[in-house]
């Protein structure tokens, strides 16, 4: 169990518990490092360790029994347009709250201490204790309280300057889990960047765990690094392009998730996954397809055709059309002589193929929508203004267009659409991303909608390993993991442990290329490989 003790009287406020934690900023001025004994804060420990949290400078740390602080002094900054950066604890907050809450999370406390800067600007750092949840969770929330824009670049809610991160000790084990967000659905990253870093002590028995919940509407990643023993790095919230807070406007950073009571690095994770299954919708992974076939953009309709032929028996029954097959962004016609203009007649043929059709998607691209619903760029292609709301619903009229040809299942790709429309539109290139998957769900009704494959993996097998133990537990809490393509051109065969990987991985996997016999009776066989069990949190 967890105790907390009050260092000083705090007073109660209200709790805004979702998705980006929005809540109402203030300004004061630095003062010289203070002990944390002599610092006004809150505790909340657990066995082996406690939390401090700095209610005037919004500073913490964590302490393990024995050992001392192994994060001493994580700070939070902001990252203004014109370069500036603003620590939070050269400033003084002006005001603390606290108050209970309920969400889809559990019950819980809230503490929050409240900033203001010369921009008038207010910045609300919180940090959200549950009541039987062995985590917390830290974010930030911006709020404009002048007449004129405010740009900012990113927010950090934790610093971790050189050496903040120390006493690990010799033993300690580091992992790296590699996720990012398009809309609802986490994907695989190959850098370094990170979700989830943990860090395994060996004694006492403690795994600490720092991670994200990603919202999809920012670019979002823990960079942690170690130079000679020595950690350093941020949890960087990124608004690209730059964001436009306008007078009275509220915006916020995604929640840092940050653990130090549990034992095994297995049961963090769990943690960790559950906790992103809980803020965002789930899916029916039933209605997924584990795989789909395709062929190489730029080539025509029946190559399309030929593929789908070769993979009968090899248990992959969906065949995607690629990007590239319109004449013209938005106009919804096929590009001759590739494609036929009606797309219906190719969703009918790969039905008399024998599989279920797919078309890969860029929905923000438009043609005959209202001026008002639309902006232009400089090469003349109109892009959907999506923070119209009549403009929304024209995009899902249009996309209930292609959803009347019979098409069975929707990849959308990262949109074309320019920063110069981006920034006109004062919408983040992620939030863009986000509605666009959204306004395609919104037509398909209960139809599949997933991102577009970003990655390639070939038969790499670490690669595959890796992503099937970042997802490990998302199938049991029903989130899916965003696709990996599957190059099979010139593969020879497919392993046990390859196919392993492959089926334990918590996503559909984009086939591409013809693959030998050998290659489609393995592939056959993925979906009845045993899966990896998982232990339910108990709820």
């Amino acid at each position: 169990m967890y105790w907390i003790k009050q260092y000083s009287r705090q007073q109660l406020a209200a709790f805004l518990f979702l998705l980006l934690f929005l809540l109402p900023l203030a300004s004061a001025h630095a003062e010289d490092y203070v002990p944390w004994a002599l610092r006004d804060h809150y505790s909340f420990s657990s066995e082996h360790a406690s939390f401090k949290y700095d209610l005037k400078s919004a500073e913490w740390r964590v302490d393990i029994r024995d050992r001392g602080a192994i994060i001493q002094d994580a700070q939070c900054e902001i990252v203004f347009a014109d370069g500036e950066v603003l620590r939070l604890s050269s400033l003084e907050s002006v005001k603390d709250e606290r108050e209970k809450f309920s969400g889809p999370m559990g019950n819980g406390t809230y503490f929050r201490s409240v900033f203001r800067t010369n921009r008038s600007l207010q910045i609300d750092y919180s940090v959200a204790r549950f009541a039987d949840r062995p985590f917390l969770l830290l974010f930030v929330s911006m709020h404009n309280n002048s007449a004129q824009p405010i740009e900012i670049r990113a927010v950090r809610p934790v610093v971790f300057d050189p050496g903040s991160v120390d006493l690990l000790g010799e033993g300690t084990k580091v992992t790296r889990l590699s996720t990012g967000r398009r809309g609802i659905f986490p994907v695989i990253h190959e850098d370094d960047n990170a979700s989830l870093v943990r860090f395994e002590l060996e004694s006492p028995d403690v795994t600490l765990g720092i991670g994200l919940l990603q919202t999809g509407l920012t670019n979002s990643y823990i960079d942690l690094q170690s130079l000679d023993g020595v950690w350093q790095g941020s949890v960087e919230c990124k608004y690209e392009p730059l964001l436009r807070i306008e007078p009275g406007m509220t915006v916020g950073s995604d929640p840092v998730w940050l653990s130090f009571s549990l034992a095994e690095p297995h049961e963090v994770q769990q943690f960790h996954s559950w906790a992103e299954a809980a803020g965002n919708p789930t899916l029916n992974i039933k209605a997924v397809p584990s795989g789909w076939i395709t062929v190489e953009e730029k080539l025509p309709v029946t190559a399309l055709y030929e593929a789908a032929g070769e993979w009968d028996g090899a248990r992959v029954n969906y065949a995607l059309v690629p990007a590239g097959w319109e004449d013209r962004p938005g106009s919804l016609r096929g590009l001759k002589p590739l494609y036929p203009r009606n797309m219906g007649q190719v969703a009918a043929e790969i039905v008399n193929i024998g599989m279920r059709p797919g078309i890969t998607l860029d929905p923000l691209a438009v043609t005959g929508a209202k001026k008002a619903w639309a902006t232009t760029s400089g090469d003349g292609t109109a892009w959907l203004d999506i923070t119209n709301p009549d403009a929304f619903e024209y995009g899902v009229h249009q996309m209930q267009q292609v959803v009347a040809w019979g098409f069975q299942f929707f990849v959308v790709k990262p949109s074309l659409i320019p920063d110069e429309a981006l920034r006109e539109l004062n919408v983040t290139r992620a939030q863009a991303d986000s509605y666009a998957l959204q306004m395609v769900a919104r037509a398909a009704r209960g139809l599949p909608v997933l991102p577009s494959a970003d990655l390639s993996f070939g038969d790499d097998l670490r690669k595959w390993q890796r992503a099937a133990s970042s997802t490990v537990f998302y199938e049991e809490y029903g989130l899916v993991a965003g696709p990996i393509r599957l190059r099979v051109d010139g593969l020879g065969d497919i392993s046990r442990a390859l196919a392993m990987a492959i089926g334990q991985f918590a996503g559909p996997v984009e086939y591409i290329g013809q693959p030998k016999r050998k290659v489609r009776r393995k592939i056959a066989t993925i979906s009845f490989l045993p899966k990896q069990e998982g232990l339910k949190v108990s709820r």
